[in-house]
């Protein structure tokens, strides 16, 4: 698990039938702390499109009702109707036929990815496409901490000093040697 001071942010709507994918990859990615919208079917993932206002949309290419190329070529059609924002589309697929693939970039899919997916690679994908809006969150030290590395800092200047006086007479050595 990621901590919680190097957690991912992000709006990812979830396209996938299948009940188990939908737990293992809504589980994958909450992990990581996105956010994750689920929707079961073509007709849930326009509504969802619509109305969650997802970052990332992972689309399963076989759905029953309509079929993920044609949501993606629905949602793209959508977004240039109304000058909106690009959001980016992966496609997932258990099927690794290049017609499949070659469909779903001519839909309007950013990338493609063959289920089952490796974790690493998944959340690397999500990043890649995420960049954009993604934000990663760090911890803001406090005031001690930030005093505390100043005086590292100080002797550690000190300690290159010193020690740069001693190379010069022979006798490199410095006492504050941990502080390195």
């Amino acid at each position: 698990e990621i901590p919680a001071s190097h957690a991912l942010t992000g709006r990812i709507l979830l396209v996938e039938d299948n009940p188990a994918g939908q737990l293992y990859l809504r589980k994958l990615l909450s992990r990581a702390g996105f956010q994750v919208a689920v929707a079961g079917t073509g007709a849930e993932a326009l509504h969802a499109a619509e109305a969650g206002a997802p970052e990332l949309i992972l689309m399963d290419v076989l759905l029953p009702d309509v079929s993920g190329i044609e949501v993606i070529r629905r949602i793209r059609m959508r977004e240039q109707d109304r000058s909106a924002a690009r959001v980016p589309i992966i496609a997932l697929t258990a099927h690794a036929v290049s017609s499949y693939r070659m469909e779903a970039f001519a839909a309007g899919a950013d990338d493609y990815m063959t289920k089952p997916v490796r974790p690493a690679e998944l959340l690397e994908s999500c990043l890649r496409w995420l960049q954009a809006t993604m934000r990663i969150l760090i911890v803001a030290p406090t005031e001690a901490e930030c005093v505390e590395v100043a005086a590292r800092l100080e002797g550690l200047n000190a300690c290159q000093n010193s020690w740069i006086r001693g190379a010069e007479l022979g006798t490199a050595d410095c006492e504050n040697s941990d502080t390195i």
